[in-house]
């Protein structure tokens, strides 16, 4: 590691505390913005983006910088408005992805389970993540340990100063979980289900769906088409925290970031809770 690395390391609990509160700062900012008034438009890539995912990414990057300014920020609003500087592109090995406003279209017909993603890359693999609700005032945190110790801090509803940390996984069920995509998922993710022998399936929008699979309450989510990176590596890290996957499903392999030349797009992937065997009915 550089002495960066290192001193990330040495303080990566305060790291992940400090990266926590910015969602949180970013949370509250899109909580002062009527969902159903707020200046909003359709980009390139027919996704809308609104005021309230401009001002969050701003706050986000104003405080990264301030918090660890040798690392580059990929934020969704800035690099899909082709603000990528080439400088930024040359140093991408440790890295910030961020999403300030995940589950936008949700966000704007009323539902609350719109988050904030924030992660942190090391070696171009998820290292750090922090997910966070804010209009169900709920963050899921967690660390990669390559020693697999569980790192999953769970911060619940309207209990701000009470930290729970996860420590016991549901591994032995009779039955599998499905969690799909409620705008995303078509006939090829049903085929895949059934192919697996997967009968139990429910939906839900936004990156809240590794979330769940990392504290039990589902066992796996297949995503069959086009995802952007900075809508996966929070997640990511916080399903590796508890021993989790999230792989392409054509090579098994995890998922791999910084594919500047692909737009940091992901074709595909199978996100798994850590007693999976995907390709074991």
């Amino acid at each position: 590691m550089s002495t960066i690395d290192c001193g990330i390391e040495a303080q990566k609990q305060e790291l992940l505390t400090q990266l926590t509160r910015i969602a949180y700062l970013a949370g509250k900012r899109i909580l002062t913005f009527d969902a159903m008034a707020v200046e909003k438009h359709t980009k390139k890539d027919n996704t809308i983006v609104t005021r309230a995912d401009i001002e969050a990414e701003k706050i986000i990057c104003a405080e990264l910088e301030s918090l660890l300014p040798d690392y580059p920020i990929i934020a969704e609003e800035n690099t899909s408005g082709g603000n990528l500087a080439v400088t930024q592109q040359s140093q991408l090995t440790n890295f910030f992805l961020i999403d300030p406003l995940d589950g936008t279209r949700g966000y704007l017909s009323g539902q609350k389970e719109y988050t904030v993603n924030i992660a942190l890359l090391h070696q171009l693999k998820p290292y750090m993540g922090v997910i966070y609700a804010p209009a169900l005032d709920l963050a899921y945190s967690g660390i990669y340990d390559a020693k697999n110790n569980i790192s999953l801090v769970i911060k619940e509803q309207n209990n701000a100063t009470q930290v729970t940390v996860l420590e016991e996984l549901k591994t032995d069920k009779k039955s599998r979980i499905a969690i799909a995509s409620a705008l995303h998922s078509d006939s090829q993710t049903g085929h895949f289900l059934h192919e697996h022998n997967i009968k139990q399936e429910f939906s839900m929008g936004s990156s809240l769906k590794f979330c769940y699979i990392a504290d039990g309450r589902a066992d796996i989510y297949p995503r069959l088409g086009r995802v952007m990176e900075w809508d996966t590596a929070a997640g990511h890290a916080i399903l590796q925290a508890v021993g989790g996957r999230v792989i392409s499903p054509l090579t098994q392999e995890e998922l791999t970031y910084g594919k500047i030349e692909q737009g940091f797009e992901h074709k595909n992937f199978i996100a798994l809770a850590p007693h999976m065997q995907i390709f074991t009915k």
